[in-house]
């Protein structure tokens, strides 16, 4: 088993690199790489698989009663005092769960209610709604978006993880404040944005 991390450095100058965040990471295949991600108020922490080919966060809900969902922890969104639901094609409107849930959409900019979304990977499928919440990779949160599966095909039954956190740019994420790097990015917007991991 491979010991690694994952890095989002910011940097005025190449070498004058800062962490703007530190992740310990676990490698159980050479191409795979898990962490942890702490998502609300309080923060419920999730393993997830750290995708470079994927642009969103997602996580299974207590919504989701798939197989695939069932045997992994799933985000209650009715736990957190920061998390919202956007709106769906059944909920018209953006629904607060918690007192920061306006907070949260205000900064995001989400003034206009967002429809569910259906995200497919290589392996599989997944449909969710749309959440905002406040996301923490290592010591480093945002108020950002996030998928929250309400169903999963079966071909995530077996892994070994809760989730997925896209690594990829912008233009792979549903919005760009999806992009959860793009999001924790924007704390320092002066410095340069690198994603890498290092052993």
């Amino acid at each position: 088993m491979k010991l690694a991390s994952v890095v989002l450095a910011a940097a005025e100058a190449a070498e004058a690199r800062k962490p703007l965040g530190l992740v310990a990471l676990r490698a159980e295949r050479p191409s795979d790489f898990f962490g942890a991600v702490s998502i609300g108020t309080p923060p419920q922490t999730f393993k997830v698989l750290f995708d470079t080919g994927s642009g969103n966060l997602v996580v299974p809900t207590t919504e989701c009663q798939s197989n695939a969902c069932t045997v992994h922890k799933r985000f209650k969104v009715k736990a957190s005092e920061s998390a919202f639901t956007h709106a769906s094609h059944d909920a018209p409107e953006i629904t607060g769960v918690g007192n920061q849930g306006a907070l949260f959409a205000h900064a995001l900019g989400l003034d206009q209610p967002q429809s569910d979304v259906t995200v497919s990977f290589g392996t599989g499928s997944v449909g969710g709604q749309m959440i905002s919440d406040q996301v923490c990779l290592g010591e480093v949160c945002a108020a950002t978006s996030f998928i929250g599966a309400v169903e999963e095909s079966d071909d995530f039954l077996d892994r070994g993880f809760d989730g997925v956190l896209g690594l990829a740019l912008p233009d792979m994420s549903f919005a760009k404040s999806y992009n959860v790097p793009e999001v924790l990015f924007a704390l320092k917007p002066s410095m340069q944005k690198v994603v890498g991991f290092r052993p």
